[in-house]
């Protein structure tokens, strides 16, 4: 399982991804990582729509809107 897990956080050969699709996407992750471990890769192209229409769980999902309600606080009530 590690070396599935391994792949599906590496970046795609070309790509510059700054983390990890864990991060943001963990259920697109474990629907991906099923498709490896059953040999049924070549079904994920037909899956993409679907698979890209699941919640994203991620903690690192929070980010862009904490910065986004630090600088409206920042502007609102300069110090």
């Amino acid at each position: 399982m590690k070396k599935v897990a391994e792949r599906l956080a590496a970046p795609p050969a070309g790509h510059r991804v700054r983390h990890s699709a864990l991060d943001t996407h963990a259920l697109a992750a474990l629907h991906i990582g099923q498709a490896v471990a059953e040999g049924a890769t070549r079904r994920l192209p037909q899956l993409a729509p679907r698979i890209a229409k699941l919640p994203r769980r991620g903690g690192s999902r929070w980010i862009g809107p904490l910065i986004r309600s630090r600088l409206t606080a920042d502007l609102r009530f300069p110090f």
